[in-house]
């Protein structure tokens, strides 16, 4: 429908496909936190992710950019977005928790 929020449409596109590459390694002993944060451009293409809060662990940190990474390309924004935007770049910062014996926990 016509009130749908462009913005939020693209967000859950974008973090369906960083999901889909964000591998938990087994072994994971306490709780964590990371947040990477990157420009997405009308294009889809990204510029270099940027750690923002780190686990601790650098393997962890290197992990959770790899997931943006694989992911890129994201998709085009559509006119409706770029109308939303009024922008020809998005910023988004994505944060990726993990909790002792995760199976395979999302980032949210």
């Amino acid at each position: 429908g016509g009130s749908s929020n462009p913005l939020a449409l693209y967000k859950g596109q974008v973090k369906l496909k960083i999901d889909s590459n964000w591998k938990i390694p087994l072994g994971i002993e306490h709780k964590m936190k990371i947040q990477v944060a990157f420009f997405i451009f009308s294009e889809g293409n990204i510029e270099k992710p940027q750690l923002k809060i780190s686990s601790g662990d650098d393997q962890l940190d290197g992990m959770a950019i790899k997931a943006i990474l694989d992911s890129s390309p994201f998709p085009k924004f559509s006119k409706e977005l770029i109308d939303y935007l009024k922008e020809p770049n998005l910023y988004i910062s994505m944060r990726f928790k993990l909790t002792p014996n995760a199976k395979n926990e999302k980032p949210y």
